[in-house]
């Protein structure tokens, strides 16, 4: 037998082994890519190797899930928390945190001393990123979970999965899964907050109600702000969303930056923004 055939023989009957044990409603747990990538679809599977220390569900029919083995989650988004969030004593907000994989990288960074505040509407999702936080003890200590939408002022809104992108979803004002919604002036008011490094906000073209829930906080506390800037959230919106958020935050002395693939910013013009951009003060320029 030639030695590709021994492989491919191997690979079948890894592949085979580990279909059994989760048709046979097993946890399997691996820290190998590959054996994660072998298991058959729909098949739930702890990694353990997610920034080569935590511990994650993966469902290899998720997109999300999908990046984690293949070309890593959000790499560009890694480095950008790199640059801006101190390693000591750092509290951050991942406003949209689905499964949790930002508010681990989050919580990496700033363990020592820091908070992650992690908020997710979804109850599916957050079913997850609670099972994930429950993989890692003693993580519970840095992140904190909340089972909530995020808008401009508190209520209740509607959530639906987008059912073309399996792990993304969005909030809607009428529909059949009704969720309490927060504002993050509010919430920080109820917590009692001193310090705010970073906010990272992923929430499907509601990125201005979220920034206008929380304007007295980013004056307070002068957060880098990470947020989504999706090329069609202005044409469904009908106005120039993310100028009006430019003038906004030009009052609070912020500057628009844009970030190219490999995690570095820049300043740059509305017209230049690619699908995510920040909200940096001057004073942390």
């Amino acid at each position: 037998m030639s030695q590709p055939s021994i492989f491919r023989k191997a690979a079948w009957k890894l592949v085979w082994t580990l279909g059994t044990i989760c048709r046979g409603g097993g946890e399997v747990r691996t820290s190998s890519k590959l054996l994660a990538k072998c298991a058959p679809p729909g098949t739930d599977i702890v990694y353990e190797g997610y920034l080569e220390r935590f511990a994650v569900l993966i469902n290899n029919n998720r997109f999300i899930d999908q990046q984690v083995l293949h070309t890593g989650y959000e790499p560009w988004m890694q480095r950008v928390i790199d640059a801006c969030v101190p390693t000591t004593g750092a509290v951050c907000m991942d406003i949209g945190a689905n499964v949790g994989l930002i508010s681990l990288k989050l919580a990496k960074r700033a363990e020592t001393g820091g908070t992650v505040y992690a908020f997710e509407p979804s109850p599916a999702f957050f079913k997850r990123l609670k099972r994930n936080l429950e993989l890692n003890p003693g993580l519970e200590l840095v992140i904190q979970l909340f089972n909530t939408g995020v808008s401009e002022r508190p209520g209740t809104l509607f959530w639906s999965e987008d059912p073309t992108q399996p792990g993304n979803g969005m909030l809607h004002s009428e529909g059949e899964t009704p969720v309490p919604v927060i504002a993050i002036d509010d919430f920080a008011e109820e917590q009692r907050l001193t310090r705010l490094d970073f906010v990272k906000i992923d929430v499907e073209g509601m990125e201005q109600a979220v920034l206008k829930g929380g304007m007295k906080t980013w004056e307070k506390f002068r957060p880098v702000i990470l947020f989504e800037t999706l090329p069609e959230t202005p044409r469904v919106a009908g106005y120039p969303v993310w100028d009006e958020i430019v003038r906004e935050f030009k009052a609070l002395d912020y500057e628009l930056h844009a970030i190219d693939p490999h995690g570095a910013s820049y300043p740059a013009p509305t017209t230049a923004l690619d699908h995510n951009s920040l909200l940096v003060p001057l004073s942390r320029r």
